[in-house]
């Protein structure tokens, strides 16, 4: 049978690393081993400390916890972000040599030490890449001594106790590096490439590459999320009819969508645009205080242009060789559409 190892950096917060157990246990997925690197900060030895108890308490368990020299990990003391990778990357490239399945952690630790940590996951071929979600309150006091109890029974380790709401683990996508580590090593020794990097093997492995890297690919915006978004908008379009009536700034949605729907569809479309980058602040706000309101052209023209003013990022502004969307505009809700659109668009997506 296939053992399983869970390897994570460690902070103050014990159950930033058990709770990815417990939560890969919820998966039918049982970690035979538990290795932890950390600073040798006190804080943190009270975490390992805490989790030795734990895991003792748990069968077939064995909790190592390991900690480079420094006690901060800042590179006053020589270095010690390398130090925490090289760490990280040792214990993963063991258990990759016995045979293990390696489960890698992010959420333990300074936010510096999860991304140290994604990286020798990479160059060292992990099998998995875990964030572990916890609620509010688990995450307020995940580090307080008062509440944090070396017991499976205790929500701040175990916070699969307090049901689905209060805990998700989140499988983060990552690329398979570690066929470069010896030729990595051969250029730090000699300063030459590797004759394997031949124009054959490029052009051989460029498509499983791309492949990869098409999941982060346009920057900002995931495939997932550019086809969430054609999705809201043939959900609004099928749904919504305009009806113009004597008053022209003055227009009823009608359909299968109520006014709370539309407002929930137009609030992820915003959402999605706001976290790829497509909008500021000051244009998402703007935009969401005109999302429900029918207004007539002059209306429309004269925010929207006052939006676009405020759009550091431009995407508003490329419209201005597409006069014609904004003249025929008369809702908010299908200005915003036509954005969407351009945008994927512009993107190569549609």
């Amino acid at each position: 049978m296939t053992e399983h190892v869970l390897i994570s950096p460690l902070g103050f917060s014990p159950g930033a690393v058990s709770g990815v157990y417990f939560a890969l246990e919820q998966k039918n997925i049982k970690a035979n081993q538990i290795i932890t690197v950390g600073t040798a900060h006190q804080g943190v030895r009270n975490a390992a400390a805490i989790l030795n108890t734990l895991f003792r308490k748990v069968n077939d368990v064995a909790y190592k916890a390991c900690y480079i020299d420094a006690e901060e990990l800042c590179d006053r003391v020589g270095g010690t972000s390398g130090s925490f990778a090289a760490r990280m990357g040792l214990y993963i490239d063991r258990a990759q040599r016995s045979g293990q399945t390696v489960h890698v952690a992010v959420t333990g630790g300074r936010s510096g030490m999860g991304a140290l940590a994604a990286l020798a996951a990479q160059i060292y071929r992990a099998h998995h890449l875990y964030h572990l979600w916890v609620d509010e309150e688990i995450e307020r006091w995940g580090a307080d001594p008062m509440r944090v109890r070396p017991d499976p029974d205790n929500c701040y380790v175990n916070p699969t106790i307090k049901g689905k709401n209060a805990w998700s683990l989140v499988s983060l996508p990552f690329l398979d590096l570690s066929d470069l580590i010896k030729d990595a090593e051969k250029y730090r020794r000699s300063g030459q490439v590797s004759a394997n990097w031949t124009a054959e093997r490029l052009v051989g492995e460029g498509p499983a590459m791309f492949k990869a890297l098409s999941y982060y690919v346009p920057a900002g915006l995931t495939i997932a999320r550019a086809e969430e978004l054609l999705e809201l908008v043939a959900e609004w379009r099928d749904g919504i009819e305009w009806i113009t009536q004597d008053d022209p700034t003055k227009k009823m949605p009608i359909g299968k969508i109520d006014l709370a729907g539309q407002k929930a569809i137009w609030d992820r479309v915003l959402s999605i645009l706001y976290t790829a980058g497509a909008l500021d602040d000051k244009s998402r706000e703007s935009l969401r205080r005109l999302m429900n309101e029918s207004i007539s052209n002059d209306y429309a023209q004269r925010k929207l242009k006052d939006v676009a003013q405020q759009d550091e990022v431009g995407i508003l502004q490329q419209l201005t060789a597409h006069k014609e969307i904004i003249i025929t505009t008369v809702t908010v809700s299908t200005f915003i559409l036509a954005v969407v659109e351009l945008w994927l668009k512009a993107q190569g997506i549609i």
